[in-house]
């Protein structure tokens, strides 16, 4: 009497822990970018915070940028809200932005997430409101909420 399993059964046995892996896989990454996409709203509210201290200690001014930056450039020496800690997008792909109205009196921040698809952006305003909206057709002009 011979001892051992069949080719098929080893077969079988391949392809069930390849399923697994693959579901696996795919469960790990979708986490990856939530955790993602949770930072850059963190970030967003920690650059909502310095603009807000900045516009306390200015006689409610806002850094003014009518045209849309990176609010990261707004830190460091030399620059409005001074040596705080800088943060950028964990991927580098989608930077944050910073926008005003001329008379730096309004101001929205906002950065594109990963999920869902197709992409929404997160965005806070100096008038309080904040949430998520479709990316497309999202240009946020003058520091005015959408």
């Amino acid at each position: 009497m011979k001892r051992g399993f069949t080719l098929i059964e080893l077969l079988i046995v391949v392809a069930i822990i390849a399923a697994m892996a693959t579901f696996a896989i795919v469960r790990f990454t979708g986490g990856q970018s939530s955790a993602r996409d949770t930072r850059r709203q963190s970030d967003i509210h920690q650059y909502q915070n310095a603009v807000e201290i900045y516009a306390n200690a200015n006689n409610g001014s806002y850094p003014i940028h009518t045209t849309v930056v990176n609010p990261n450039t707004l830190c460091g020496a030399g620059n409005p809200l001074g040596n705080i800690p800088c943060t950028s997008d964990p991927t580098g792909v989608n930077p944050y932005r910073y926008v005003t109205n001329a008379s730096g009196t309004a101001y929205v921040l906002w950065s594109t997430l990963e999920k869902p698809n197709p992409a929404q952006v997160f965005y806070v305003c100096s008038n309080g409101f904040s949430g998520k909206r479709d990316a497309s057709g999202f240009s946020p002009s003058n520091g005015v909420c959408p």
